[in-house]
């Protein structure tokens, strides 16, 4: 489990391993999971980058609705 915060909001990101490929999970102050099954990744760094990504775009949204 990673953890960091960004923006003042805490999030939590998991990766698990499917077979040889990696999956995410993470979610924003304790809120809704959001995963990403469908595209598994070879390598656990890229997963969990992708997914911390994924969250900060999502909080960015979050504090300016009108970009989405």
């Amino acid at each position: 489990m990673h953890q960091e915060k960004y923006k003042g909001r805490n999030i939590t990101v998991d990766v698990l391993k499917r077979g040889n490929n990696w999956t995410w999970s993470y979610q924003i102050d304790g809120g809704p999971l959001r995963e990403c099954r469908d595209r598994p990744l070879p390598r656990q760094e890229v997963v969990l980058k992708e997914a911390i990504s994924e969250a900060k775009a999502e909080i960015d949204r979050m504090e300016n609705p009108s970009n989405i």
